[in-house]
């Protein structure tokens, strides 16, 4: 394996991360898959089955070498997580689906004298005509509007606007009330007579502030990851895993003072508190940096809300969504998360869901193309300045994200060759310069991502490692 440090610093303080990277087939070359994480004293193991998903996840103490958390995750046919274990504390979770997508039956077991011994069975019912859309879970019922929002769910009573938006929530006797901007992005909630404003930046919440009381300013990484907060005029770091869960939070001493874990779908197993304020109730982000509704139990995902326990989000996707992969089968279920694979995806915005490699592999397309678009450039006798350098990082983000199969790959090259061209037009480089820049790049870039197991050739790379995980790429 190979291995980089990260290093972050705000304000003078310091977050140092180490990343090993899975080894290639062919000697000296670096997969995309991460190893190990080591960070605040912990080392974290990732192993990995033929399709790329998590088998095994093992964490353990650098000082005495005791394992603190080991999981343990098995797929289907489909690339649903059917079974999630956890060997330190002995529980196991099975999940089994129709052929749609639906979960059906959800049981949960405890380790006992070796013997595993069933401790609680969750169970679901549809509505036969709208196949994908959860009409009761463990015998309570749940009914919905026209459009497929829930107007009852859980004890909880929902109004909507704008078609699929939450407007009001009533739980236990407390109404929350939601304000969006004209984007749909959420930009108030009042719950009783409390009120918190977000700030936004794009889709990125970068500060709260309660009407009257305290404000919380957060900081993302070049990968849009929480990794700070400030409270109180004080720095805290977020402590994340490879899938983008906050699992703790330290000061700005290095010092623990708060400890999540949650199962696969994000339920919130364990919150623990060291601050002696609240911190861990007080700080919203929590699996996968999604923002966590304590007073409703939901995660707010930008277009939708999310429920952890059921593992279902509450309402319809777009009906556009239909139309966006046919080669995926569970994507055609309106309500299901992550394509029943919580452990592998990620769905920051309820619609589309992304790998958790996937952000990594967009980089790794940036760095590519720039790298390509370089080559190209030189070949040519042309100028490289900052603005072929723009253009072309993000037409490799965009082609690297989207390298999920044979057809998305060609894509994604084609992306990256057709940027390229409509830059070069638009710098005023004639058609002949533009075409060969664009067909330089679509060679080059072709040959680059040939194998995403690692490349070997005698010609490096323009960059070297990268902060974001992608350690030493070489161009045949």
């Amino acid at each position: 394996m190979q291995e980089e440090n990260t290093d972050l610093s705000v304000r003078q303080k310091k977050k140092e991360i180490t990343y090993t990277y899975v080894q290639g087939i062919k000697e000296g070359t670096t997969t995309a898959l991460v190893g190990t994480i080591t960070e605040n004293g912990k080392e974290t193991a990732y192993t990995y089955d033929g399709r790329g998903n998590i088998l095994e996840i093992c964490t353990k103490a650098l000082d005495t070498g005791k394992v603190t958390d080991h999981m343990l995750y098995t797929y289907n046919g489909m690339n649903q997580v059917i079974r999630e274990e956890d060997a330190v504390r002995g529980t196991t979770y099975t999940y089994t689906y129709d052929l749609g997508g639906n979960l059906l039956e959800n049981k949960k077991y405890d380790q006992v004298n070796g013997v595993e011994e069933l401790r609680g069975t969750d169970t679901y019912t549809y509505n036969s005509d709208w196949k994908d859309q959860l009409t009761s879970f463990n015998g309570k019922a749940i009914t919905y509007d026209a459009m497929g929002n829930p107007l009852s769910y859980m004890g909880m009573s929902l109004t909507w606007e704008k078609g699929r938006q939450l407007k009001t929530l009533k739980k236990s006797g407390t109404l929350s009330q939601y304000v969006y901007d004209n984007d749909g992005r959420r930009i108030q909630k009042t719950v009783g007579d409390k009120v918190t404003r977000f700030y936004l930046d794009g889709d990125k919440i970068i500060a709260q502030k309660e009407e009257g009381g305290e404000r919380m300013d957060f900081l993302y990484d070049e990968k849009g990851t929480p990794f700070a907060f400030e409270y109180q005029e004080k720095m805290y770091f977020y402590q994340t895993n490879l899938q983008g869960d906050i699992i703790g939070i330290v000061d700005s001493k290095g010092s623990q003072v708060v400890v999540y874990r949650y199962d696969a779908w994000g339920e919130v197993l364990v919150s623990s508190d060291a601050s002696g304020f609240g911190l861990a109730q007080i700080n919203p982000l929590r699996y996968r940096g999604y923002y966590y509704d304590q007073e409703t139990g939901l995660y707010y995902l930008q277009t939708r809300y999310y429920d952890p326990k059921v593992r279902r989000f509450l309402n319809a996707d777009d009906a556009s969504v239909l139309t966006k992969d046919p080669e995926q089968l569970t994507e055609k279920n309106l309500y299901a998360y992550c394509d029943d694979n919580p452990v592998m995806y990620r769905d920051d915005a309820g619609m589309f869901v992304i790998t958790v490699a996937q952000v990594g592999l967009g980089v790794l397309g940036m760095v590519t193309n720039v790298a390509t678009c370089y080559i190209a450039a030189k070949a040519t006798g042309q100028e490289f300045g900052i603005g072929d350098l723009v253009i072309a990082a993000a037409a490799g983000f965009v082609g690297g994200c989207i390298k999920n199969n044979f057809y998305a790959t060609v894509a994604s090259i084609l992306i990256s060759g057709v940027g390229t061209t409509f830059y070069s037009l638009f710098c005023g480089d004639n058609l002949k310069t533009a075409l060969w820049k664009g067909g330089m790049t679509i060679v080059c870039t072709a040959v680059s991502v040939s194998s995403l197991i690692g490349v070997k050739s005698d010609i490096p790379i323009v960059v070297n490692k990268i902060s974001t995980g992608i350690l030493e790429w070489e161009i045949v």
